[in-house]
């Protein structure tokens, strides 16, 4: 038998001795065992709310532990996985959308948008002027008298763009508000504002935020100058009582349903939205009872020198992710993101095995380019139950970039990336070359 199997043999037979000493799951400690360099435990059972379930990951994941690395099921949600695959293609309108509005008049030549074809996302053997033309409640292609092309906003398009600066302006306090919270939430009562540049999109702040919306409330925050390395710092000014309450309290508070579905945990109890086929028996099982019972401290209250790790630690961890998730837009986001404010909100180091051990509250896809958190119990199906005013442009936007059901080429013909017309047969032979 080779030194391999012996090895897990050996890990095998010990950890099931373990478990035979130990008198209740209860006992388990939550902290990783390190077995081995390429082995380990992301947690043991009693963390995990969904039961006693261990397997082997085969290769390297935001969600695994290593390549060889013990860890807890994963249950995929396919209709959150599907929310992000509906915004694939309006993702990238919106891209090209962000570099077209930073031009003086809102027009590029299609030779110069096909620079940043990166940026945008777009593969090399696609053509960004038919592209354009996939989406002509969006987009206009001009040809000038030298046979090039341009590219610019239809009028219809332009209309929701002032549209949509209107409704920012409107939810500007509320964005706000989520900027206080969040310092409020953080230890030391400051963010790195190269850091909340990355939430920009998440919070609903414009793109000018820095250099406007930062110095408009004195009231809230200030910025405090850093050194070379870390830049300039957003800080708190004052504490603000009022908003020292989270989104889940206040559900607890407003909906009567919420709070007769928790039951028996009440105040302390998370909404759970469990995989499909979980077993009833572990839907009620003594473990979820007994963490939607425990205390724990709120976001906003300084830990100080909380004992690590422990139950109460683990559930204050929850809570502080459900809060930070429900700050968001659409009560999402990307999971480099979270992960750069760790430090921040003394969040769990393994963040990723942490999430995992709470998907019945909290669910990461693994759709696209990078993972995105869901906080689960803000959907129903792909569909997000409650919608900002700034969710609802979205909304107006994913309507123009609906594609018609016959797509034709258009007056114009086709054309290269230098923005010069192509017949058919040229057409077909550039795709070939590529």
């Amino acid at each position: 038998m080779g030194r391999g199997a012996c090895f897990f043999i050996k890990i095998h037979s010990s950890f099931a001795c373990y478990l035979e000493q130990s008198s209740s799951l209860r006992h388990l400690k939550p902290w990783p065992m390190l077995l081995h360099p390429h082995m380990a435990f992301t947690s043991f059972p009693h963390m995990s709310l969904l039961g006693f379930t261990l397997h082997f990951f085969t290769q390297n994941s935001f969600l695994s532990t290593g390549s060889k690395g013990l860890s807890i099921k994963r249950h995929k949600d396919w209709g959150l996985d599907n929310a992000l695959r509906l915004e694939k293609h309006m993702n990238m309108v919106l891209r090209v959308k962000e570099i077209l509005a930073k031009e003086e008049s809102q027009v590029m030549l299609l030779y110069d948008l096909g620079k940043k074809r990166r940026k945008v996302r777009l593969s090399r053997n696609k053509k960004f002027a038919a592209f354009a033309r996939k989406y002509p409640r969006v987009f206009k292609v001009i040809i000038d008298d030298e046979n090039m092309a341009w590219i610019e906003f239809t009028e219809e398009f332009d209309d929701v763009l002032a549209e949509e600066e209107r409704v920012r302006v409107a939810y500007e306090p509320i964005a706000v508000e989520s900027l206080t919270k969040l310092l409020m939430m953080a230890t030391s009562h400051r963010l790195q504002i190269e850091k909340l540049a990355h939430l920009k999109k998440d919070l609903g702040l414009s793109d000018d935020f820095r250099t406007q919306l930062l110095y408009k409330y004195p009231q809230f925050f200030k910025v405090v100058e850093g050194n070379h390395r870390d830049g300039a710092f957003l800080e708190l000014v004052s504490w603000h009582p009022s908003l020292a309450c989270t989104f889940r309290e206040k559900m607890l508070h407003l909906n009567p349903d919420m709070r007769k579905s928790l039951g028996e945990g009440l105040p302390y109890s998370f909404k759970l939205t469990l995989p499909n086929g979980i077993s009833s028996q572990k839907r009620n099982s003594a473990t979820i009872v007994r963490f939607q019972e425990r205390e724990f401290p709120s976001p906003y209250e300084d830990i100080g020198m909380m004992r690590q790790p422990s139950l109460e630690t683990e559930k204050r961890h929850v809570a502080l992710i459900h809060e930070f998730l429900s700050l968001t837009l659409q009560k999402r986001v990307i999971a480099d993101t979270l992960s750069h404010f760790r430090k921040d909100f003394r969040l769990p180091q393994r963040l990723q095995s942490f999430l995992l051990r709470h998907q019945n509250i909290f669910y990461v896809s693994h759709k696209g380019d990078r993972y995105t958190i869901f906080l689960k119990e803000a959907y129903k199906g792909s569909t997000l139950l409650e919608k900002s005013p700034l969710v609802r442009m979205k909304d107006r936007f994913s309507q123009l970039c609906e594609m018609p059901k016959k797509f034709s080429v258009g007056v114009f013909g086709r054309q290269d990336d230098h923005g010069e017309l192509m017949d058919d047969h040229e057409f077909s032979n550039a795709e070939q070359d590529e």
